[in-house]
């Protein structure tokens, strides 16, 4: 997997930064913070957190697949289904 990491100048180009981070299923509905974290579900039923050089932050398991969309909060909490669930991740 390649996290693209789009600079904010006037006429630079994006740049793919290779993640250290193997995911061997579908990436779904990724999300990124203000801060440059990226967030994503997976059919692998985890959520991850990369920082913007694509190193893993963390994870989390949800014990069902990550099937809806994510919301982010103006505290950082992370929402969104999975299993029928509504979870909130203190990020």
């Amino acid at each position: 997997m390649d996290v693209a990491e789009f600079n904010s100048g006037k006429g630079s180009d994006p740049q793919l930064i290779p993640s250290q981070l193997s995911v061997t299923t579908d990436i779904k509905y990724p999300v990124i913070s203000a801060d440059g974290t990226i967030y994503f579900g997976s059919k692998d039923t985890n959520v991850y957190a990369l920082d913007s050089s694509g190193k893993k932050k963390w994870q989390y398991d949800t014990f069902g697949q990550v099937n809806k969309s994510f919301a982010l909060s103006s505290d950082g909490t992370i929402y969104l289904g999975a299993h029928g669930k509504l979870i909130a991740i203190d990020s």
